[in-house]
């Protein structure tokens, strides 16, 4: 292989790894992966690839070794996200084995034991988005998301399915009295429930009484006037002619 070659290859792994599924562990979710697993095609951190060669599994660092032309094509082809469609198609966050995130190496050996060698959630059959090469990379559509990739994007996914128009009873313009009346706090009663105004002759008929207008009294005729009106309300007799009235002529 060539020195040209060889440099190529090494800048089209080094683009793989740069892909945001490729960035984290495959198996911890970790970030910062440095070794590449052919046989499943999957990019893993340092503590991850150890295990992996516990079970005799082949790994290969991403930035010291050499890569071979069939090897980086498979790699094109492969990668977290495509491993996650495939090993992990039947696999539910919520009633089956949690991802080791924690990094606990036990629980990462019992990860990779039922995700790899007993394929408890493998599908052949499972849908993988095509990719489109572009120079010396490739990329996924944007639409496609990998499982693994939506379990780290669900929480955000459920708080902006709440929003939604507003109803049109709530959206309509309040008038401005009723926003004076209510910092006021005095209530406007509804257009629709106030009963119309009537004349006072509809009401009470003939014994409406008209209001007459007089002449404006002195301060001392208004209380005499009203004392007397509340004592003859009160004995039932007529009311007392004021001192210095007219007196009526006898008949």
């Amino acid at each position: 292989m060539s020195g040209l070659l060889a440099k190529r290859l090494a800048q089209q792994v080094t683009e793989l790894r740069s892909n945001p599924d490729n960035k984290r562990c495959f198996n911890c979710e970790s970030l910062g992966t440095t070794y590449y697993v052919p046989q499943f095609s999957i990019f893993v951190c340092t503590s991850c690839s150890g295990i992996h060669m516990q079970f005799g599994h082949r790994v290969k660092s991403v930035t010291l070794a050499d890569y071979k032309a069939d090897e980086v094509e498979h790699m094109k082809e492969g990668g977290n996200q495509v491993a996650a469609y495939r090993y992990l198609a039947r696999y539910t966050p919520d009633k089956d084995l949690r991802k080791p995130v924690d990094r606990n190496p036990q629980r990462v050996r019992i990860w990779i034991q039922t995700v790899f060698i007993d394929k408890r959630f493998y599908s052949a059959d499972a849908p993988v988005p095509r990719r489109s090469q572009e120079g010396s990379g490739a990329s996924t559509p944007a639409a496609l998301t990998s499982p693994a990739g939506s379990l780290r994007r669900s929480s955000s996914s459920r708080e902006g399915s709440l929003a939604g128009p507003l109803p049109a009873t709530l959206s309509a313009p309040v008038p401005a009295a009723a926003v004076a009346a209510a910092s006021r706090g005095v209530t406007l009663p509804s257009s629709a429930s106030s009963p119309p105004v009537r004349d006072m002759r509809d009401l009470l008929g003939d014994r409406a009484t008209a209001l007459h207008v007089g002449p404006k009294l002195s301060n001392e005729q208004a209380s005499s006037s009203a004392g007397t009106s509340r004592a003859s309300s009160v004995s039932g007799l007529p009311p007392t002619p004021a001192a210095g009235a007219a007196q009526p002529s006898p008949r």
